[in-house]
């Protein structure tokens, strides 16, 4: 019987990650897409979403201004005045007009 608990008990762990994980993705990338000026796809996982932002031009002007690209100047001012991390898209390459974030899901709780 003891056996049959440490099998068990992994994967049902397992599994309630991944479905507390995929239940908090679909609520936050609804909650972007509901947003102006943001559209997010679909988690292709549990824990990541790649929303893209679509900056006006003045907050593209105060970005080249300062010396840096659009989305680093935006997760910087985010981290600032909210103290939210993202990941600013042209980190990972992007290029030309996309502005994407990167969040990351971090669950402490369910509400």
């Amino acid at each position: 019987m003891q056996n049959n608990l440490k099998i068990f008990f992994p994967e049902y762990f397992k599994h309630l990650l991944v479905v507390t994980y995929s239940y908090l993705s679909q609520a936050l990338e609804e909650a972007f897409n509901s947003l102006e000026g943001i559209t997010c796809n679909k988690a292709e996982g549990a824990m990541y979403l790649f929303p893209r932002l679509h900056l006006p031009q003045k907050a593209i002007g105060a970005a080249q201004a300062a010396g840096t690209a659009p989305d680093a100047y935006y997760a910087k001012r985010l981290l600032e005045a909210t103290g939210i991390v993202v990941v600013p898209g042209s980190g990972f390459g992007q290029v030309g007009n996309l502005k994407s974030l990167v969040k990351v899901l971090v669950v402490s709780k369910l509400h």
